[in-house]
């Protein structure tokens, strides 16, 4: 290839090759509310804690169920020994080597098998050992000794449904800032119309002076207003800008991205018993129940650790010794076997009962605290309901505004077209549209993000943890 030929060729590479950053950052990205959820709910970093934690549980209840796994347990013992001179065969090293297979079951059965080698002093042996050990009153069924893992599930899913939370949380926040990056921007085109009619009416003003048709109080009127409405557009594109970045923040966006809002569609009620839906579907009573539901399960716990422990324990051995004196013959074999009774209980069991009533007592503040929780909810759903159709009649009353401002402005003009009246009337008239254009714009924001909190608290905003995370429930 000639020098010509390559360096045509690195200039058509530099032309059409753009830094990733730069790429990334011209290519728009189109969101709509909904679309701006499921990013949020996949990308944003407050939720990153509460996925940690969740997987933590997990990690957990993995632990506690580990307790009736199968284990092979390794046994070793290395030591030494005296003795009288009664018995001089057993004085010296008193080692042993051996393994155990073990395995608990639900109703507190433990099963243990396994060989060791054993010396003590000059005699060695071998051993095969099974034992069976079994609870007969504290200790027995599977409600206690599934305590521990049951505990765990309940960390789970109460780590779940927090993270559930926090994904509402989320959502709501980002619907919210939506919603203001919309109004902002709708806010500074407002103002930047209203700058470009007063910038007319100020040239209008300065013609009409020059012509004695006006006095220098109208063109000061008009450029005093024009400058307060360009400061106001001034403030309301960085306001914009800000929205627009808080946006971008929360879905995890770089700041530099390129996001176009699409105008958000008026969300829709739903379900017409939102009451029923939150006493039903709301985290926090989901929680309060699950935690009575683990409160009597703790009670039948702490009744059960009142019982005596009363053990039933078997043991069958099997023992092959070789001892120096008989060396030339074979080795002798032992078998054992033994079945026994163990009782041990603390007489008064202070403990145990104290235990047993503060279980007892946790239901009980649980279920009054589900009782007020529930009727708190009832309220929040019946205000939030108040609060929309309030709103909703602020817009009718908004749009009428603007509908009474149109034709004051429209008056307006007319006079001071024809020189009946100065051009106070007519900027006083535009003040007042605007007002009323943007107060019509944030009433519709409330009523729409008025909706969003009421289904969020009914818990209808999002489906269930273990369901679809990419959509806003309708």
């Amino acid at each position: 290839m000639s020098a010509h030929l390559r360096k045509f060729a690195w200039l058509a590479f530099a032309i059409a090759w753009v830094p990733p950053d730069i790429a990334a950052a011209a290519v728009p990205v189109d969101l709509s509310v909904r679309r701006a959820v499921e990013i949020a709910l996949a990308a944003n970093r407050s939720l990153v804690v509460s996925r940690l934690n969740y997987q933590s549980e997990e990690s957990g209840l993995a632990a506690a169920r580990s307790e009736f796994e199968l284990k092979l347990v390794p046994t070793t013992t290395f030591g030494t020994i005296s003795n009288s001179a009664f018995a001089p065969g057993a004085t010296g090293s008193n080692n042993s080597i051996g393994v155990q297979v073990m395995k608990k079951f639900e109703p507190g059965t433990t099963i243990s098998i396994g060989p060791s080698w054993n010396r003590s002093g000059d005699v060695t042996n071998q051993t095969l050992n099974i034992g069976v050990t079994q609870p007969l009153l504290k200790g027995f069924g599977s409600d206690v000794n599934l305590d521990g893992v049951r505990r765990a599930q309940f960390a789970v899913d109460s780590a779940g449904r927090s993270l559930e939370q926090a994904r509402v949380n989320t959502a709501l926040e980002v619907i919210g800032a939506y919603y203001e990056a919309i109004k902002q921007a709708q806010f500074a085109d407002l103002n930047d119309a209203l700058a470009e009619r007063l910038r007319r009416h100020a040239l209008i003003a300065q013609g009409k002076e020059r012509v004695g048709l006006a006095s220098p109080m109208d063109t000061y009127r008009a450029q005093i207003r024009l400058k307060d409405a360009e400061d106001a557009a001034n403030q309301g594109r960085n306001a914009a800008v800000a929205a627009k970045n808080q946006v971008k923040l929360m879905l995890n966006l770089g700041l530099d991205s390129d996001i176009r809002l699409a105008p958000p569609e008026p969300p829709e009620l739903g379900s017409p018993n939102m009451e029923e839906d939150a006493l039903s579907r709301r985290a926090e009573l989901v929680q309060l129940r699950a935690e009575i539901e683990e409160a009597k399960r703790a009670a039948t716990v702490a009744a059960n650790a009142l019982l005596p422990d009363v053990s039933l324990r078997w043991l069958q051995g099997q023992a092959v010794t070789v001892q120096p004196v008989f060396a030339q013959v074979l080795p002798t074999t032992q078998r054992q076997s033994s079945i026994f009774l163990q009782v041990t209980s603390d007489l008064y069991r202070t403990t145990e009962k104290a235990n047993y009533r503060r279980a007892l007592l946790r239901v009980e503040s649980l279920s009054v605290s589900l009782e007020t929780k529930s009727a708190e909810i009832r309220r929040q759903v019946r205000q939030q309901l108040a609060l929309i159709e309030e709103a909703k009649q602020r817009v009718v009353l908004r749009k009428e505004q603007i509908r009474q401002a149109e034709g004051k402005l429209a008056l307006a003009e007319v006079k001071f077209a024809h020189d009946m009246a100065d051009n106070f009337a007519v900027i006083e008239a535009e003040g007042e549209l605007q007002r009323a254009r943007s107060n019509l714009f944030a009433t519709v924001a409330d009523v729409a993000i008025g909706i969003y909190n009421l289904k969020a608290i009914a818990g209808r905003l999002l489906p269930s943890f273990s369901g679809n995370q990419s959509a806003l429930s309708n």
